[in-house]
């Protein structure tokens, strides 16, 4: 079993771009436009057009009762509008976008589309579709707001499409309340049989519809069920984990006080999955001899008394890998996590006390004078709360957030292994289980820049439409905001054009939408790519934590740079591996007269008596030492000794004598080889000074 230290040990990793969608732009907002006349010939022209449409929209509403509370609607309706699919331990993945289906295989890193469709339906309530695989993935399924799901095999191609009772193809859809709770195929029930899967339908009324389904063989009804009984109030989560279906919602049980530490007394429930009616079995939590139900009030008793409650309810469930721990998500933004198949409760959090909950992306904030464009992040109130749940390991969980933070945290103290902040993605993220050493999302970057519109007044002249931009807005005073109410009033009374307000102006947002991979890596993995993509300061600060070798990053910086007075300076006097250093000295091409000087003059200052000397006595660890002598190589060295003052001549006597007792050493030892190697390098080292030099001096003359 993994200590605790090792539980809560810091994740080395990687953001890697896969793929990337740029849409087309979208014009947001405009001028003000034309009522169509004033108010009096609107009364009496469209009036009753007005109060038709809207009691048709009335009525449509009020006939389909909401499936769902309205925090988890509100939940559900704030995502994005793409799905992410992933299939067979992440080898397939499947990006469910407005109008189109892209199958992409992980063989290449997801870079080629191997399937595609761009017939899907239109769906008025995109955040509200579900995608899943089958299991052999041979099948893919997309489940529609409308209840409808059609499958797709992998090239993309619509094999048959399901579709939920009572529906009526054309009638425009104005509620989700056809929606699926959960996707699932399952094998659990068809080893024995031809078809290749069960595909099992859960909506939010806790209507079960089962199929089996084939590629080839096209699908049959298997059975109809219904959990009414035990959540009459609709369910809000569903998943499975092999032959079992965990289930979350309103139930009689829910936040009774005496199950505080169960699951059931948060909703959750677990059924078996059989062969024969009823088809799904619930298991027992709790022992009901034992156990004692909460007093009521006699006024639940009466007829037309007893309310639909409203309670914090669980919106996303996730099994970890081992199928021990369940993971949960409340509208609240709670965290939750059971044991299986018990549902005892093991951790608790509410959103206020949870690690990083109100974390910011600091990048986004930062002003950058002249820029035009900005990125619009979400706002709203739940941009602390988590937005998706996966597991990376048993001990740890990944949190996504409505704000796009992006965490793998710790079930025992929710302490983020990703490092100090979280990783942030743009818009509200999608992720995926954990494969292969990392997790998939989906991100949405959104860009917006203000659009200036030229409204032609005449034959060859423009005049620049009047526009009240949308940050100058807030500024305005008291009397400005009365004046502008005043004449936005009198605009509509009248549609008379003296009295048309300035409007904001219009912007355009470009949207782009990537597929990532946050991915575990070792520290030499992750050094050679910061050093392949040329990060060389992240490089640098990855070798001294983890005591890599910085030399290739100032050999990668040398490789790429021209040879001049300042790369030798900053890179190639930072390698210490001496045989590369003398090697590159040799064979380097400099630009100029000046860089040729300094590079051989610096390997010159490498094979000195100095370096020849901790050489031949193993000081050296093969490191390039670097001779610098006040006198060596000076270039008054061939000037008259009697020019130079006494302290001048003081020093010279010193060196000499340094020199000398260096040579004493080197003639006195055993034969130095690897320091005959040195001097070989400096008499190359000279003999390339010498031709350098005559070539210059050819140069000059001519």
């Amino acid at each position: 079993m993994a200590s605790f230290d090792e539980e809560e040990a810091n994740i080395l990793y990687e953001l890697l771009d896969y793929a990337e969608w740029p849409l087309e732009q979208e014009i947001i907002g405009g001028g003000a436009v034309s009522h169509g006349g004033n108010f009096f010939y609107r009364t009496v022209t469209q009036t009753p057009a007005n109060i038709w449409a809207l009691a048709s929209t009335v009525w449509a509403y009020l006939r389909a009762a909401p499936s769902v509370s309205p925090s988890l609607s509100k939940l559900i309706g704030s995502g994005s509008g793409w799905q992410l699919g992933v299939g067979a331990q992440g080898a397939v993945v499947a990006i469910v976008q407005a109008a189109c289906l892209e199958i992409r295989a992980k063989k290449d890193d997801f870079a080629s589309v191997v399937g595609k469709n761009t017939n899907l339906y239109a769906d008025p309530f995109p955040s509200w579709r579900r995608v899943a695989w089958s299991a052999d993935c041979s099948m893919v399924g997309v489940a529609y707001s409308s209840g409808a799901v059609e499958i797709f095999n992998t090239l993309g191609t619509s094999i048959f499409t399901i579709y939920p009772p009572r529906y009526r193809e054309g009638v425009t859809q104005v509620d989700t309340s056809c929606a699926l709770a959960a996707l699932i195929f399952s094998d659990v029930r068809t080893q024995k049989i031809k078809w290749a899967s069960e595909l099992i339908l859960v909506d939010y009324q806790g209507n079960i519809r089962s199929y089996y389904v084939s590629p080839t063989e096209g699908y049959q009804e298997s059975h109809v069920s219904s959990l009414s009984k035990v959540y009459p109030n609709g369910i809000t989560a569903v998943t499975d984990r092999g032959p079992l279906l965990i289930v979350a919602g309103s139930c009689e049980f829910l936040e009774d006080s005496n199950l505080r530490n169960n699951g059931l007394g948060h909703g959750i429930t677990i059924w078996y999955m059989i062969s024969d009616y009823p088809f799904y079995k619930q298991m027992p939590t709790i022992n009901e001899d034992e156990y004692v139900p909460p007093s009521t009030g006699i006024i639940n008793w009466l007829p037309g008394f007893k309310s639909k409650p409203q309670h914090d309810c669980i919106f996303d469930l996730c099994v970890s890998p081992s199928g021990k721990q369940l993971a949960a998500l409340h509208t609240s933004g709670s965290l939750s996590i059971w044991e299986l198949p018990s549902l005892w409760k093991k951790k608790y959090w509410l959103l206020a006390s949870q690690p990083d909950q109100d974390a910011t992306n600091q990048s986004n904030l930062e002003y950058i004078p002249g820029q035009k464009q900005r990125l619009l992040q979400y706002s709203g109130p739940l941009k602390n709360h988590p937005a998706g749940l996966s597991w990376w390991s048993e001990t740890a969980v990944i949190l996504a957030r409505y704000s796009g933070a992006v965490t793998v945290s710790s079930v025992n103290s929710l302490r983020n292994l990703l490092g100090e902040s979280p990783e942030f993605l743009e818009g509200v993220p999608q992720i995926s289980e954990a494969y292969d050493r990392g997790f998939l999302g989906l991100e949405v970057e959104s860009r917006v820049n203000t659009k200036r519109i030229l409204t032609a007044t005449g034959e060859g002249s423009d005049e620049e439409e009047e526009y009240l931009d949308s940050d100058d807005e807030d500024e305005l005073s008291l009397v400005q905001r009365s004046s502008r109410l005043a004449k936005s009033a009198l605009f509509w009374i009248t549609d008379a054009e003296r009295f048309r307000p300035p409007s904001k102006r219009p912007k355009i947002v470009q949207r782009t939408f990537r597929l990532l991979c946050l991915k575990s890596t070792t520290p030499e993995e992750l050094f050679a790519r910061k050093i392949e993509n040329e990060e060389y300061g992240e490089a640098l600060a990855l070798a001294r934590s983890y005591n890599l070798d910085c030399d290739l990053v100032y050999q990668q910086q040398w490789r790429r740079s021209s040879v001049t007075v300042a790369s030798i300076e900053d890179y190639l006097a930072k390698i210490r591996k001496r045989s590369w250093v003398l090697a590159e000295c040799l064979t380097r091409v400099p630009e100029n007269i000046d860089a040729a000087r300094e590079l051989l003059m610096y390997g010159l200052r490498g094979t000195d008596l100095e370096a020849i000397v901790a050489i031949g006595k193993g000081t050296d660890n093969g490191e390039f030492i670097f001779c610098d002598s006040d006198l060596v190589y000076d270039e008054g060295i061939d000037i008259d000794p009697s020019e130079y003052d006494v302290k001048a001549q003081e020093r010279a006597a010193m060196e000499l004598k340094r020199r000398h007792d260096y040579l004493v050493q080197v003639c006195s030892r055993s034969p130095y080889m690897r320091a005959l190697v040195r001097i070989q390098y400096s008499q190359h080292t000279v003999r390339h000074n010498q031709q350098h030099h005559d070539r210059f001096c050819e140069i000059l003359a001519k």
